[in-house]
């Protein structure tokens, strides 16, 4: 999985490629998340050192002891490849690294790159014996067992003598060379799980990119797995409320009755005192006269309304009787133009 987000890491960032040699620098945009600067060949001195005898956490810094005493430099930068206590080492010119990156208008001198010799970007163990044409030169390696135990540069193709000295420096008998093969190092992998002495944490930036990889790739699936519950919870809930929804339609019916029937019980029994037909019978001697025929009568919301035709109606002696009642008050009369006479009154007690 991390070698997967790695991957999809680098197709979507693109770096810069920095290839020195003895004359230039070439700028190439390659796929990537971090940009590097590489020291051509002819611009290295290859040594290889034993360490194996000093105590693995102490390695590193006899490197940096040793490395003013072997460079021919004033400044030098390195890189190294450790293998089991020995350290192969290229060394370069730090001072005309420093020069020539100063005509590069995008490298402030506060940018962190990564500088590495071209020869990380060979094919490692995948023959003993190997030539690369490189971009102005040619390497000679020799690999047994996965190691590099030596490397050689030429300016031109080597001859059969080069070869043989080179062979003889890393005490292995005399073969022929074989065919060069073009290393173009946009193109090509470098070598994994070495060591440089590039002061960012370069060493453990391909652990922390596929943490921080998985960590997002897992926060995601948090996300989407809360997500796919929540529109699942939310589809049961749906589909719950459209199955409840004419069963809900028929309880809010029958609270709407419900409450209309409490409205009317509440009504009459504000009436549980006296009798409408006692109220009736007080009123009766008002409505005992021939001249008087009753058409209505009718009592809501403790307003009584009383409607009567009277062929010689007296109006004042309506009003003088209802208010001797004792339970009426605000009595209202209406005479129509039909002959109807409407007498409306607020009760004042519960009958």
């Amino acid at each position: 999985m991390q070698q997967t987000i790695l991957k999809i890491l680098d197709r979507l960032f693109s770096a810069k490629q920095y290839l020195q040699t003895r004359d230039q620098v070439t700028t190439t945009t390659v796929p990537g998340r971090r940009s590097s600067w590489i020291v051509a060949r002819s611009c290295c001195i290859f040594q290889r050192l034993d360490f194996s005898q000093i105590p693995r956490a102490k390695q590193q810094a006899a490197l940096d002891n040793r490395i003013p005493l072997i460079s021919p430099f004033d400044k030098s930068g390195y890189w190294v490849d450790w293998q089991q206590g020995k350290a192969n080492i290229w060394l370069w010119d730090q001072k005309r690294q420093d020069s020539m990156r100063q005509g590069i208008t995008e490298l402030s001198a506060t940018t962190v790159i990564e500088t590495v010799p071209e020869s990380i970007y060979t094919q490692p163990g995948s023959d003993e014996r190997q030539l690369w044409k490189s971009k102005d030169g040619f390497i000679g390696q020799f690999w047994r067992q996965d190691k590099l135990l030596g490397e050689s540069w030429w300016r031109t193709q080597p001859t059969d003598a080069d070869w043989l000295d080179f062979l003889k420096s890393v005490s292995q008998p005399p073969t022929e060379a074989p065919q060069a093969l073009d290393l173009a190092v946009t193109d090509r992998i470098r070598w994994q799980g070495s060591r440089s002495d590039f002061q960012f944490s370069i060493t453990n930036e391909r652990t922390v990119m596929a943490s921080v990889g998985s960590l997002f790739a897992l926060v995601l699936l948090f996300q989407f797995v809360g997500l796919a519950r929540i529109g699942w919870h939310n589809s049961m809930l749906k589909s719950e409320i459209q199955s409840l929804t004419p069963e809900v339609e028929q309880a809010f019916i029958l609270r709407d009755e419900y409450f209309e029937l409490r409205r009317q019980n509440l009504h009459l029994s504000s009436f549980s005192g006296r009798r409408q037909l006692e109220m009736m019978a007080d009123v009766a001697d008002l409505l005992s006269t021939e001249n008087i025929t009753l058409i209505e009568w009718k009592v809501e919301n403790n307003e009584l309304e009383i409607v009567l035709t009277d062929s010689s109606p007296d109006l004042n002696r309506y009003v003088r009787y209802l208010e001797a009642l004792g339970w009426l008050s605000d009595i209202r009369i209406d005479q129509k133009t039909n002959g109807q006479i409407v007498i409306r009154s607020e009760i004042l007690e519960s009958i």
